[in-house]
């Protein structure tokens, strides 16, 4: 997974969650159902011993902050997000990176922290189909990542991980790194 900045979405993982839930939300899901995918997808890994302390915690903050920009916040979302943020998981990525790198992700994660608080849920009813989530497209053992490397005109590149790959590259067309 590729990790270019210390904001919630600035790295693969959070990317791709935000990428799916749009696609999603295009194809006219509704949040509920749209969760629901996101959670069959990303299970396995959330549980994964080696992989899941460190990425649910950017599952669920990944995923709250989708929710909010597009005005959909679950209160069962939010609360999971500010619970992985205030414990303080999910940072191994950046502490690997340094302290200075850490103590800049945690102002970017105590910032949205404030955000979640004062955000409002919305209640979503509509059942989840459950014929709909057991299609193969949402088997996650299916799901193709691809390795890419990407150069910026300023020179630097980035080495990363993503089921997205033409997305990641029209993210950073948008948003050099600086």
């Amino acid at each position: 997974m590729g990790t270019w900045g210390f904001g919630i979405f600035e790295d693969d993982f959070t990317l791709d969650i935000k990428d799916y839930y749009k696609q999603f939300k295009d194809e006219g899901v509704s949040v509920n159902q749209s969760v629901a995918r996101l959670k069959k997808l990303y299970n396995d890994i959330i549980l994964d011993e080696d992989f899941g302390p460190d990425l649910e915690p950017l599952f669920y903050i990944g995923l709250a902050a989708s929710l909010i920009e597009s005005k959909e916040l679950l209160e069962e979302i939010k609360y999971k997000a500010i619970e992985h943020i205030s414990s303080g998981n999910g940072l191994d990525l950046w502490k690997e990176a340094g302290i200075v790198s850490l103590l800049r992700r945690k102002l970017e994660i105590s910032k949205f922290k404030k955000r979640l608080m004062k955000a409002e849920c919305i209640i979503d009813q509509r059942i989840i189909d459950e014929k709909d989530l057991n299609s193969e497209r949402f088997d996650p053992s299916k799901q193709n990542y691809h390795v890419y490397e990407f150069t910026f005109a300023s020179g630097k590149k980035l080495i990363g991980n993503t089921v997205h790959p033409e997305l990641r590259e029209l993210y950073f067309r948008k948003n050099p790194l600086k």
